[in-house]
């Protein structure tokens, strides 16, 4: 048996927190517990700060690694549907030699400006994340955008940070694990209390007490030691050691 819960779960506890029965709820009851689920799961995928911290913390198991291959004289690409930002707006290619060199993140109009002004296509050493037009019938998605222009086939490597779904009939299993099992629970009892009892009292205490309890865990898994981070001669990054880098935490030589 996974210590880990599932939606069904969250909804029988957040019902038994609200004095409802443990099944059988009503098309309004089951509504309701939805709503907590999902405010609840948003609350604890996008935590506030800690006290006394003045940034919010970003979960690991939000930032996994992303790739595209890049196909030649093609300059834009589709990031992930679950794409929501860089991390340390890192970028590197490949040329399948298993050294790994690094793209400069920049602005679409330098993109634009670097090829008009140099038409010849080659391995790409700078790249811009830029987000497609929407109209809010769907969630919005990002392209990143290339220059030079790839002259043949590289692997383009990243690490993001991930905007999950919800959990939902569709997503029973919430991500982290289930070391963070017990802090989801505690951040749908503190919007169920915020918005079904008189005031935030002692579930919104013990949900940040449970908050910073994950966040140390999730700390304890941070790389103590990036390695060198150097650039390659001749790279808009600057100078420094050939063919050195670091990616995600590997350092290549």
């Amino acid at each position: 048996m996974s210590f880990q819960m599932t939606r069904a779960e969250l909804m029988i506890s957040i019902g038994d927190h609200l004095g409802l029965k443990r099944s059988g709820w009503d098309t309004t009851e089951t509504a309701r517990l939805e709503e907590i689920v999902k405010s609840g799961a948003q609350q604890f995928y996008w935590p506030p700060p800690l006290p006394k911290e003045r940034v919010a913390h970003r979960w690991t198991f939000l930032q996994p690694l992303g790739s595209i291959r890049t196909r030649s004289g093609q300059g834009d690409y589709a990031l992930p549907e679950d794409f929501g930002s860089l991390v340390q707006g890192r970028l590197y290619y490949s040329v399948d030699d298993n050294k790994w060199h690094p793209i400069l993140d920049t602005s679409i109009g330098r993109i634009l400006g670097l090829r008009q002004k140099n038409t010849a296509d080659g391995a790409p050493r700078t790249a811009a994340v830029v987000p497609r037009a929407s109209e809010g019938r769907q969630p919005q998605r990002w392209n990143l955008a290339l220059a030079p222009t790839p002259d043949a086939a590289y692997t383009i490597g990243f690490q993001y940070q991930v905007t999950p779904e919800t959990v939902d009939a569709s997503h029973t299993y919430h991500l982290g694990g289930a070391i963070h099992s017990e802090t989801l629970l505690a951040s749908c009892l503190a919007v169920a209390e915020r918005r079904y009892g008189d005031a935030a009292g002692e579930q919104e205490e013990y949900w940040l007490q449970r908050l910073a309890a994950s966040v140390s865990h999730d700390r304890a898994l941070a790389p103590a030691y990036l390695g060198y981070n150097g650039d390659s001669p001749g790279s808009p990054m600057g100078s420094g050691r050939v063919n050195s880098v670091t990616f995600a935490g590997v350092a290549y030589d």
